[in-house]
């Protein structure tokens, strides 16, 4: 249909109405016929000792491998979110970059850390930052988003 229906007239709005009846009929039909042969499936389950109608659940998402055949597996070198051996841990970083003395803010210490080198995915690395302050007991909060090492 050219027009949106808003904009159709009568006989255009009474020609979409017939146009989905016919469609309507059509799909109740074809899934009647499904109805039936998925009676008759259970059916046949059922003589041969299978489970009742109903008990299997819908399949969703995508499918399991192939009877008869091993799901690929990805090879990783590690576990997602944790570091890779011999790798510093990022508070361990912190304490470096915070030994000067001086508070600082997360952003700024984000800043230093990663210029060491340190490796990180995190989308906000600041976040990552806060965390690791907020929960470790060598940092201590000294003022409105300044963390400073504890001597």
């Amino acid at each position: 249909m050219a027009k949106t229906l808003r904009r159709a007239t009568l006989g255009e709005l009474e020609a979409e109405i017939r146009r989905r009846q016919t469609n309507l009929d059509k799909l109740s039909k074809q899934r009647a016929d499904l109805a039936a042969k998925l009676a008759e499936i259970d059916r046949q389950i059922q003589q041969a000792g299978g489970a009742a109608e109903g008990a299997a659940a819908p399949v969703r998402g995508k499918p399991g491998p192939k009877p008869g055949r091993k799901r690929k597996t990805k090879k990783t070198k590690r576990q997602p979110g944790r570091r890779a051996r011999g790798g510093v841990a990022l508070t361990d970083v912190l304490a470096e970059v915070m030994s000067s003395g001086e508070p600082m803010s997360t952003a700024e210490a984000a800043d230093r850390v990663l210029k060491t080198g340190y490796k990180t995915r995190a989308k906000n690395f600041n976040n990552v930052i806060y965390q690791a302050l907020h929960s470790d007991p060598r940092f201590q909060r000294v003022g409105r988003g300044q963390y400073a090492l504890v001597q």
